[in-house]
């Protein structure tokens, strides 16, 4: 054997001579399958365990996200708060500023006054004459400034607002014990004695003109008796005094139809077509002044509006230093009224608009305004739309509080059934109102802004449905409602809602005045028998008629 024939079996080197790695030998604890499964459950072990650290980081990775992303909402919210009070109070500071141009210039003005002021005893050594003068010359330069003013749209100036809103707690407080205090008619004398007083019907106005009385009005009291009537067509104003069966004054001549009226102990202010308001002393008729409304909110130009100018509406505020007005074309308008009485020496008073309040309206509508009425205690304001919807605006807060809609649509549609009167209830709460082309009566609670009751239905084998319906008014107590019109008057019992009584009358009724005094506290039978319930007018005759018990 020869040592070629030997065959090399291992080697650290290869063929070149180089060192080769060799796969070094396998562990024993390898070597056999118990050993192997052995391993391969350690590896097992660690990989679950490496897979629960993971979850376990992961869940409080989502944990963090949670809190942060929590954090940044809360963020979100807090900046959009800070935000809506920064509107806010940008929204007060514009309406403070606009409080203070319409009041005076500030305090330059508070400045320059006390400068120009004299001291005391100036005052004392000065004719009183001459005081006066000079005190009736700022009045009427005030006046003269606060006419020129821009009126602020849906805003009261401060100061003024507080002054109704003063008048309002003490109306509140007082009414309810007025109220009680007033001693209303029953069912059973308003059933069975309610009759015409038949020498009381007084044909007022001119009997060559055609007949018919468009408006009528009385004091809140009825204490003087006196009772102003306007006619349709001969554009008369009468005060008729009830007390002396006696006509006080005729104001004639007027360059426009009345259309509305309201008394007060000191002043008569009217409404006309041509968009006027005029004001005249209550004791003789004389006139006072007048302010045009209308041209004074659209500077003499349509500006989009209708062309309508009439008034609808126009009452004394309690404050007896306001005056509200609603003309047609959808707006309510806030005028203030000088402190100054007619019976002072050059002391007439001045009217002058401070603000006006429109609703919001789509685009393509326009809302137009029928007639209004004044909440006993004088921070709300309700008005009758031509589409059978009741605006209730809230003067204390200077907004459309809400809306009274007509939920009856079946039988008219909404643009057709307009509402002719409105009336306020003396209990606060209940507001009557009277449909024109259905005409229902309704009577809503505005405390819930629904409907109480629904009235003159029409009804099967039913003599007590009117044709139409033209005024709503409810008695001082708050315990009786009357609505008139084609064929009469109904009087009903509040709460209790049926036909108290009937009465009839040859033409459409037009206006209804309840006396707030007719009761009489004194026990005088005389006395009372000469006192009148309720008093009503028409379009179609000249006289006024009286109802007693």
């Amino acid at each position: 054997l020869a040592e070629e024939d030997l065959v090399v079996l291992a080697s650290n080197s290869n063929a070149n001579g180089s060192a080769s790695s060799v796969m070094p030998p396998r562990p024993p604890n390898a070597s056999s399958l118990p050993n192997l499964l052995g391993l391969l459950q350690k590896e097992y072990d660690n990989i679950v365990l490496e897979l629960f650290d993971t979850r376990k980081a992961l869940e409080e990775t989502r944990r963090e996200l949670s809190q942060a992303l929590y954090q940044n909402d809360a963020a979100v919210r807090v900046i959009a708060r800070l935000a809506m009070e920064r509107d806010a109070a940008q929204q007060q500071l514009q309406q403070w500023n606009a409080g203070v141009n319409v009041n005076g210039n500030g305090s330059a003005a508070v400045n320059a006054a006390a400068n120009a002021a004299p001291s005391k005893d100036d005052q004392d050594n000065e004719p009183q004459a001459k005081r006066r003068r000079q005190n009736n010359d700022n009045e009427t330069n005030e006046g003269e400034e606060e006419g020129t003013k821009q009126p602020l749209k849906n805003s009261i100036p401060p100061s003024h607002l507080s002054v109704m809103i003063d008048t309002w707690k003490t109306l509140s407080k007082e009414r309810k014990v007025k109220t009680k205090a007033v001693k209303p008619f029953t069912a059973d004398e308003l059933s069975k004695n309610l009759n015409e007083i038949q020498d009381a019907a007084q044909s007022l106005h001119k009997p060559r003109s055609k007949a018919g009385i468009s408006v009528m009005t009385t004091t809140t009291t009825s204490a003087s008796g006196k009772i102003v009537t306007a006619g349709k067509h001969d554009k008369q104003i009468v005060c008729y005094n009830h007390s002396t069966s006696t006509v006080d004054y005729t104001i004639s001549k007027l360059p426009s139809s009345v259309t509305c009226l309201d008394m007060n102990d000191s002043y008569l202010i009217s409404g006309s077509a041509d968009g006027k308001i005029r004001l005249y002393a209550a004791q003789d008729g004389s006139f006072q002044t007048e302010l045009d409304v209308y041209t004074s909110l659209t500077n003499g130009t349509n500006d989009g509006k209708p062309s309508s100018k009439k008034i609808v509406h126009v009452t004394i505020h309690p404050s007896k230093q306001h005056i509200l007005v609603t003309l047609e074309y959808g707006c309510v308008v806030l005028c203030g009224l000088s402190l100054s009485s007619p019976s002072e020496e050059d002391g007439n008073p001045t009217m002058s608009i401070l603000s006006y309040f429109e609703p919001k309206q789509q685009e393509g509508t326009v809302t137009t305004y029928t007639c209004g009425a004044l909440h006993p205690d004088g921070l709300i304001y309700g008005t009758g739309t031509a589409s059978g919807v009741v605006h209730i605006w809230d003067l204390k807060n200077q907004n459309l509080a809400g809306t009274l809609a007509n939920p009856t649509t079946e039988e008219s549609t909404s643009e057709d059934d307009s509402v002719v009167s409105l009336a306020f209830s003396n209990n606060g709460y209940h507001i009557g109102t009277a449909l024109g082309t259905s005409s229902k009566v309704q009577v809503w609670d505005l405390r819930k802004l629904k409907v109480v009751t629904t009235l003159n239905v029409k009804q099967d084998n039913d003599d007590d449905t009117l044709k139409a319906v033209h005024i709503v008014a409810f008695d001082s107590s708050g315990k009786h409602f009357a609505y008139g019109g084609d064929g009469g008057i109904r009087i009903t019992t509040v709460k209790v809602w049926g036909i108290t009584a009937s009465l009839a009358h040859e033409h459409h009724v037009t206006g209804i005045l309840w006396n707030n005094n007719s009761r009489s506290s004194s026990g005088d039978e005389n006395q009372q028998e000469q006192q009148y319930a309720l008093v009503t007018c028409s379009e179609k005759e000249r006289p006024i008629r009286f109802y007693g018990c």
